[in-house]
C-alpha cells in the first residue's frame, strides 16, 4: 500500500474494484465542499473527473464521533468516507488517490484498480509544518499557492510563511510606503552568497519584490480551502537592517544601510530597544498584518539578534536601568515580552525561535526550537508549548545527496532517511511534558535557492518523509516500508508537475559495536540500486549485515542499472590497545553527535573534517571521560584528535589534560596543553599526543571550552562544541 503518510489504522480486503479507464466520480453537493477545486484540479491531472450523473459515487458521511482530522475510508462494493468535518472528507479523498493502481499513471491504460480496503486514520500531532524563506529569494504568488497545494497533498496543515528578513520586505504596509519603495528591493547579484558586491552608490536595485494585500488575502483563502493555515513571520529585533535601509531612525545611531545583497552577518543593525518610535512602528505594522492571517498564532522570529550596538546604545543602556534588566539579553526578554502582549490584546500567540528563551521566556510564548532540542526540552518543561525543528533533521537548505552532485547549498546533510528518523517528541520529556508538543516543521532557507524549482527539488522528496514522521507516532513508522512507497510517490510527484530528487547517491554505512565486534550494516536510498562492498580484495554483492573482528579498510559501491552512482565510500577500522572499551562519562557527550555512543571513542574509526561523519563525537559542556580497559595494560603511547571548524562553532579546547590511573582513584596527569585562541578560519584536525613507559588500567580525558568572550564577544554563539575522534592506545 502506496499511502503517505501511513494510515493509523489499516483493515485489508482482497480485491479491487475495477474501473474503466475515462473514469469519472460524483459526490453528493459536491460544489458545496471549499476542497473541490483543489480535488478537481488534483484527480485531472490522472485523467480522472468529477460528473454529477456518473455511476461512480462516493459518500461524504459526516460522523460527529470521530476526532479532529481523522477520517474513515471504507472501499468494498461502495465507498464512504466518515468524518466530522470536511477536512477529514478533503484527507480521505487525498488517501484515495492514492489506492489506484499504477495503471494511474499511465495515460493510454485500459483500464483502472482500485484497492478495496478499510482505513482508520488520524494524526499524531496537531501541528504539522512547513516553512518558506521569501526573503533571500522572492517567489511569486502563484508559486505560493502551488507550494501549498504539496503541502496539503501530504497533510501538512500549516504553511510558515517567512515574510520578512535582512534580504528584503515582502508585505505591503500602507502606513509605511519605503517598505515597498526600499525595504523590498536589493542590487541584482548572482554568484555565492558569502561573498556578494555590495551596493554601489546610485546603483538600481531591481531584484525583489513584494505581495499586496489583495494578494495575501487571496493565498490566504486559496490555502483555508486546502485545510492549511498560514502563519506570518515579521522579524523582530535581529534581521531587520532592510527595515533601517528605510527608515534608519529605527536603528540604535540613525545609520544609513542599504539593503544587503546576500550574506550579511553579524546582523549588526537591528531595531533599537531603548526608542520608542520603534514600538509605535512594530505596531502600526502589525495592526495592517494580523487582519489578514486568520491563524491565531504570530510568529515574530527573535533569533540570531547580535546585540553589539544595543550594548553601546545610550537609549538602551536608560531602557535596562530604568526596567531593572542586567543586559542586553534581558533587553530581548522585555522586547518578546512587550510585543507578546500586544499579539495577545489582538487575540494573537507569539510564536518565535529558540532564542526568545534569553534572558527569560514570555508566558505564552511558544517555541521554535531549531538550533537542537534544547530549547523546545526547556520550554515544554517551563510549561510553555513548543513546534521541533531541530536544523540537524529538518533543515531542508542542506544537502540532501552527495556535495558534489548538486548545487551549492547552506551545508549540512539531511538525506530523505535522516528527516524520516526523527521523533518530534524528544526522550528527556516525561508525562505531561510531552503534551507540550504541538508538533514538527521543516524549513527551507533560501540563501542558496534562487529559482522555483531549485525550491521544489529542495523540498521534495524531503516532505514526503516530513510528512509521515509529522502524521505518525514513532513506533508505527517503519523506514523498509516507508522506502518501498518512494517510487510510487515519485510517479505522483511527475504527474503533479514537481521538481524532486530520488534519494541520496551517499550510502548509509551504519555499526554497532557487540562483544567486541563489528556489525556493519549498508542501505541507499536509490531504489534498485544494488550494493557491492571489498574489504581488501574483490567487491562482493552486500547481501545481509558484515561482521568484522580486526583492523579492515571497508569500501562499498553503488551501481544502479550496472552503473556506478556516486562515489565509494571508506570506513577504515583500526584496532588498538583501547579498541571496544567502553568510555564512562562525567559530562555527557550530545546525542546530536553521538558516534557509535559509549564505544565511540574506541570503535578505530577515525573523523575527518566534515563534523557529521560518525567517527566524530560532540560534546557541548566540555569533556570529562575515562575510559576502562578491563584490565592493567602497558602501553607507550596514547593519542586523539580534536576538530577546529569555527563557522559551525566546533573549537579547540583551551585545556587538555590525559590522565592514567590503576583504579579509578588515584590519576597521574601524563599530558598537559594550554592553548591561546586564535582567530584563523578554515577547517583542521589536531593531533594531541603523549609518549612513555606506561602502565594502567584507565586512561581519562578532560578538556574545557574558551569562554564565549574569548572567542568572539560580538557574535551569537549558543554552544563552543568540543569535537573528538578516537583515543587510541598503543
Amino acid at each position: 500500500m502506496n499511502i503517505v503518510p501511513k494510515p493509523y489504522k489499516i483493515s485489508k480486503r482482497e480485491g479491487f474494484i475495477k474501473l474503466p479507464k475515462n473514469l469519472s466520480i460524483y459526490i453528493e453537493n459536491f460544489e458545496n465542499y471549499k476542497f473541490s477545486t483543489f480535488i478537481k484540479d488534483l484527480y485531472s491531472k490522472f485523467n480522472i473527473g468529477f460528473k454529477r450523473d456518473s455511476k461512480f459515487k462516493i459518500d461524504l458521511e459526516l460522523n460527529s464521533s470521530l476526532s479532529h482530522e481523522s477520517y474513515i475510508l471504507d472501499i468494498d462494493e461502495s465507498i464512504t468516507i466518515k468524518s466530522k468535518e470536511e477536512k477529514g472528507f478533503l484527507y480521505g479523498l487525498l488517501s484515495l488517490i492514492q489506492l489506484f493502481d499504477e495503471s494511474i499513471f499511465d495515460s493510454d491504460r485500459e483500464e483502472l484498480k482500485l484497492k478495496k480496503i478499510y482505513i482508520e486514520d488520524k494524526p499524531s500531532l496537531g501541528y504539522r509544518g512547513m516553512h518558506l524563506d521569501v526573503s533571500r529569494h522572492f517567489f511569486k504568488a502563484d508559486f505560493i499557492k502551488k507550494y501549498i497545494d504539496i503541502l496539503a497533498f501530504y497533510k501538512l496543515n500549516s504553511f510558515h510563511w517567512h515574510l520578512t528578513d535582512d534580504n528584503g520586505w515582502r508585505v505591503e504596509i500602507k502606513k509605511y510606503p519605503k517598505l515597498q519603495e526600499i525595504s523590498a528591493w536589493r542590487a541584482p547579484r548572482t554568484g555565492s552568497w558569502l561573498s556578494r558586491e555590495e551596493e554601489k552608490e546610485g546603483e538600481e536595485r531591481s531584484y525583489g519584490g513584494y505581495y499586496t494585500q489583495d494578494e495575501i488575502r487571496e493565498i490566504v483563502e486559496y490555502a483555508k480551502d486546502r485545510s492549511i493555515e498560514i502563519i506570518p513571520e515579521i522579524e523582530m529585533p535581529g534581521h531587520s537592517v532592510e527595515v533601517i535601509a528605510a527608515y534608519p531612525e529605527l536603528g540604535c545611531f540613525n545609520q544609513k544601510v542599504t539593503v544587503p545583497t546576500g550574506s550579511y552577518w553579524p546582523n549588526d543593525d537591528i531595531f533599537c530597544g531603548g526608542k520608542e518610535e520603534v514600538f509605535t512602528f512594530i505596531e502600526n505594522v502589525l495592526d495592517e498584518v494580523i487582519p489578514l492571517f486568520p491563524s491565531k498564532y504570530f510568529h515574530i522570529g527573535g533569533d540570531e539578534a547580535c546585540k553589539t550596538n544595543w550594548d553601546k546604545c545610550p537609549l538602551c543602556k536608560k531602557r535596562m536601568e530604568e526596567h531593572g534588566l542586567k543586559d542586553s539579553k534581558e533587553l530581548q526578554s522585555y522586547f518578546i515580552k512587550r510585543i507578546e502582549k500586544f499579539l495577545n490584546s489582538r487575540g494573537k500567540d507569539l510564536l518565535g525561535w529558540d532564542e526568545i528563551l534569553e534572558g527569560g521566556l514570555a508566558p505564552n510564548a511558544i517555541v521554535f526550537s531549531w538550533q537542537n532540542e534544547d530549547g523546545g526540552i526547556e520550554a515544554c518543561k517551563n510549561g510553555n508549548r513548543a513546534v521541533m525543528v531541530p536544523n540537524s533533521h529538518l533543515y531542508f537548505d542542506h544537502y540532501q545527496s552527495d556535495e558534489g552532485s548538486e548545487a551549492r547549498a547552506f551545508g549540512g546533510y539531511s538525506p530523505i532517511k535522516r528527516v524520516y528518523s526523527y521523533n518530534p517528541i524528544p526522550s528527556k520529556l516525561e508525562g505531561k511534558e510531552k503534551d507540550f508538543i504541538l508538533g514538527t516543521e521543516g524549513c527551507l532557507w533560501t540563501e542558496w535557492v534562487p529559482t522555483e524549482s531549485h525550491a521544489e527539488y529542495m523540498l521534495l522528496p524531503r516532505l514526503v518523509a516530513l510528512s509521515e514522521t509529522a502524521w505518525c507516532s514513532s513506533e508505527d513508522k517503519c523506514w523498509e516500508k516507508f522506502k518501498a512507497k518512494l517510487p510510487y510517490q515519485y510517479k505522483i510527484l511527475d504527474s503533479l508537475g514537481y521538481n524532486h530528487g530520488t534519494g541520496s547517491t551517499v550510502l548509509d554505512i551504519t555499526r554497532k559495536f557487540i562483544d567486541g565486534r563489528y556489525l556493519i550494516t549498508v542501505d541507499s536510498e536509490i531504489i534498485g540500486s544494488e550494493i557491492y562492498y571489498s574489504m581488501g580484495g574483490e567487491f562482493k554483492l552486500y547481501e545481509k549485515p558484515i561482521e568484522i573482528e580486526s583492523s579492515v579498510k571497508f569500501v562499498a559501491r553503488q551501481l544502479l542499472n550496472g552503473k556506478q552512482i556516486g562515489k565509494d565510500q571508506t570506513l577504515v577500522i583500526s584496532s588498538h590497545k583501547g579498541f571496544g572499551k567502553r568510555s564512562y562519562y562525567n559530562k555527557p557527550f550530545s546525542h546530536k553527535y553521538p558516534s557509535t555512543f559509549e564505544y565511540g571513542l574506541s570503535d578505530g574509526v577515525y573523523g575527518g573534517l566534515d563534523h557529521t561523519s560518525e567517527g566524530w563525537q560532540g560534546f557541548e559542556e566540555g569533556i570529562n571521560l575515562y575510559i576502562d580497559l578491563e584490565e592493567i595494560v602497558n602501553f607507550s603511547k596514547v593519542n586523539l584528535n580534536l576538530l577546529e571548524r569555527k563557522e559551525v562553532h566546533i573549537f579547540l579546547p583551551k585545556k587538555l589534560e590525559i590522565s592514567i590511573s590503576s583504579d579509578n582513584l588515584n590519576y597521574e596527569t601524563v599530558y598537559s596543553d594550554n592553548s591561546n585562541y586564535s582567530s584563523k578560519e578554515g577547517k583542521s584536525i589536531k593531533e594531541y599526543s603523549v609518549f612513555g613507559d606506561f602502565k594502567a588500567r584507565y586512561i581519562r580525558v578532560k578538556a574545557n571550552s574558551f569562554n564565549r568572550e574569548e572567542v568572539a564577544k560580538d557574535l551569537n554563539i549558543p554552544i563552543m562544541w568540543l569535537f573528538l575522534d578516537q583515543v587510541t592506545i598503543e
